[in-house]
Parts: structure tokens; C-alpha cells; sequence
């Protein structure tokens, strides 16, 4: 059975081809989208159960609160800048499965997209 995708939501160019070419050479399908409208969408129509979320974008809580209700189990992983406790505190009390400071989350980003694609 092939790996679900992963959906990713975020805007930053540079990161966004490192975390595509950690995908790619972990076998991982992965879809970005850069607001929430067109995660949603991607989402209804390709499927999928992992979405990782950049605190960094304005529209970042409010995306992981609506995915969070909805009707399908979604697990959210979001990350975020070290010093930005504000930010990170509110992720998880929008429901984010797991916050991660930005390197960690770079360190073990392999691991999250395999374990999200399963």
C-alpha cells in the first residue's frame, strides 16, 4: 500500500525544498499549501492524515484549530522558532499533536513524515 500524503502548510520558499527533498528521499508524498482554503481542499481531495504547519504564518492556530474539529482524525505537527513561546504555547492549546522548535523539528523531520505517511 503506498504512504498517505503529507500536507504541509507554509509559505517559506527555502525551507519549504528542504523539507520536499526530505520527503522525496524518504518515499513520502508531500503537498504544500500555502493558506488554508487550498489545504483544506487538498486535504478533501487527496487524503491523507499528517499536516505539518509553520507557526511563523499568520494564519497558523486558527488552521490548526479548524483541523483539529474536523470529523477525521488529523495529526498536527507544527513548528516554530525557539524563542517564539507565545506562538508554540498557543499550538498546542489549538490542539497540535506534537510543537517543535524549528531545529529539532528539521533534526527529525525523516522520522515525522514516515511515521505521518503510515
Amino acid at each position: 500500500m503506498p504512504p498517505s500524503p503529507i500536507h504541509a502548510l507554509l509559505d517559506d520558499l527555502f525551507f519549504r525544498s528542504r523539507i520536499e527533498a526530505t520527503a522525496e528521499a524518504a518515499g513520502v508524498p508531500l503537498l504544500v499549501s500555502r493558506d488554508l482554503p487550498q489545504l483544506l481542499g487538498r486535504i478533501d481531495a487527496d487524503g491523507g492524515r499528517g499536516v505539518l504547519v509553520d507557526l511563523a504564518l499568520d494564519v497558523a492556530i486558527e488552521a490548526i484549530a479548524t483541523l483539529k474539529r474536523r470529523a477525521e482524525p488529523i495529526v498536527v505537527v507544527a513548528w516554530g522558532s525557539h524563542v517564539d513561546q507565545p506562538a508554540m504555547d498557543a499550538a498546542r492549546g489549538a490542539g497540535a499533536d506534537r510543537v517543535l522548535p524549528r531545529s529539532a523539528f528539521t533534526r527529525r523531520l525523516p522520522d515525522i513524515l514516515r511515521e505521518l505517511s503510515e
